[in-house]
């Protein structure tokens, strides 16, 4: 949903561990902080997850620390802060994946001991979802699907066979 949409352009990784370079900067970090689950619904046994998800920006600036010209760290992590708020609010259901998605805090980080001040801002939105449990989704080891029904018929009562149906259960 994020590539191409800030000026990061297509530097958006689902990966907090991508490696990151300050002439690659700004890049985007997309990552899961956390997730809590609990039982919402008994009959058929579902659980809904409230998932932490951070979307990290790691930026560059000018090296003059008043600069005002529109090109500090500080300036450039707000520009794209405003862009992915956007993004997001136009699709809180993350296109369908989850039920709902909300921003629940910004928290800042700066550095500028290196050639150029870098910072980080990390938006951290809950993503909630329902599935089905995982007894209910997992496959059963040693049985498969009851699709058929195989009935034999012994009419006199010796080991003989008198007549077989097959049957396919409807799924």
């Amino acid at each position: 949903m994020l590539k191409g949409k800030t000026i990061a352009g297509a530097r958006v990784y689902t990966n907090q561990a991508a490696a990151t370079w300050v002439e690659e900067l700004p890049v985007i970090l997309i990552y899961v902080k956390s997730e809590d689950v609990i039982k919402f619904n008994q009959a058929p046994r579902e659980l809904r997850y409230d998932m932490q998800v951070v979307i990290e920006i790691i930026a560059k600036g000018t090296e003059a620390p008043f600069a005002d010209d529109d090109t500090t760290v500080e300036d450039i992590l707000d520009d794209i802060i405003e862009v992915v708020k956007c993004v997001m609010a136009r699709s809180e259901t993350l296109d369908g994946t989850a039920d709902d998605s909300i921003l629940t805090a910004i928290e800042f980080d700066f550095v500028g001991d290196g050639q150029k001040p870098v910072g980080a801002a990390r938006m951290v939105y809950n993503v909630t979802y329902v599935e089905a449990s995982p007894q209910e989704t997992c496959p059963q080891e040693g049985l498969g699907d009851f699709e058929t029904v195989n009935v034999d018929y012994n009419l006199d009562g010796d080991e003989d066979i008198d007549a077989n149906d097959l049957f396919e259960i409807p799924q």
